[in-house]
């Protein structure tokens, strides 16, 4: 065996070791003065090969398919982990607006230097700089529900979280770069959206890569009021994952659903007819 093989089947076998302990947890915890709580996060993700959301699980149906997914909203990580764990082909390139989440995405990098890659830019409907409004907790990463729109955090669960009837949380704003995904010239082939209310700008600014190449969308669900019609005009058909079967269905969105599935009616890139594979039978 070469040695290239041998220090990967080395690898392979630490990894299968460390997924199947219990004591997993009680490890990275044990480390936890040494490393942020998102990086653990990230390294305990990448060991299970798991993924954040469930809807993710969308991915074991593309795991050899080639494409590009474009990770508007990356946070620290988390779904491009989601992509990368359960795909061996797919390519992730990630955004993300808030610098401090800078080490957890290069921790990603070193994770998949191939696949992976990261800019700390958002997305919007213009290129200019702006705020990004941070929630802050005492012991608690909050950074997932940022948002360049004030307004969302004023949202009971938000507040909830933060703990702001007892003093217990803080709202940072830092200068952020924002640009428009057209100004990339990218050609993505899904596209996942987490931006905590700012959809429709970051809608706004994809308007000609949308045209052109098409892609799948996955939105997480917030002001879907703003946003859902317009795609559905521009011929998008909508869909949930259920996890009990592991297809998308169309219909009514269940009040359990996190995201949504935006799927054109004339994409032909691979990607899109892998995931069509996937719809559940009318």
């Amino acid at each position: 065996m070469s040695p290239g093989r041998t220090r990967q089947a080395e690898r392979s076998s630490l990894k299968d070791w460390l997924r199947g302990q219990r004591c997993l947890r009680k490890v990275l915890k044990a480390i936890h003065p040494l490393a942020p709580q998102r990086h653990l996060a990230n390294l305990e993700q990448w060991i299970r090969r798991d993924v954040h959301e469930p809807d993710f699980l969308i991915f074991d149906g593309l795991k050899k398919t080639r494409g590009l997914f474009l990770d508007i909203g990356a946070n620290r990580g988390n779904s491009a982990l989601s992509v990368l764990n359960r795909t061996s082909a797919m390519r992730v390139l990630s955004l993300e607006p808030n610098t401090a989440l800078r080490w957890s995405l290069v921790l990603v990098w070193l994770l998949y230097p191939r696949r992976f890659r990261f800019r700390l830019v958002g997305a919007g409907d213009r290129k200019n700089k702006g705020w990004l409004s941070v929630p802050l907790g005492y012991g608690v990463d909050l950074s997932s529900q940022a948002s360049m729109d004030p307004d969302e955090l004023g949202k009971d669960y938000v507040l909830e979280r933060l703990g702001v009837e007892g003093g217990y949380g803080r709202i940072a704003t830092r200068r952020v770069v924002i640009v428009p995904v057209d100004d990339l010239q990218l050609a993505p082939d899904v596209v996942k959206i987490d931006v905590e209310g700012w959809e429709q700008q970051v809608l706004n600014g994809m308007h000609r890569t949308l045209q052109q190449h098409k892609p799948v969308l996955i939105i997480e669900l917030n002001n879907r009021e703003r946003w859902l019609g317009r795609l559905e005009q521009a011929g998008y058909e909508i869909f949930y994952y259920e996890v009990s079967d592991g297809l998308l269905h169309r219909g009514d969105l269940p009040a359990s659903a996190l995201n949504v599935f935006c799927i054109h009616r004339e994409a032909l890139s691979p990607v899109s007819q892998d995931i069509r594979k996937l719809l559940a039978p009318v």
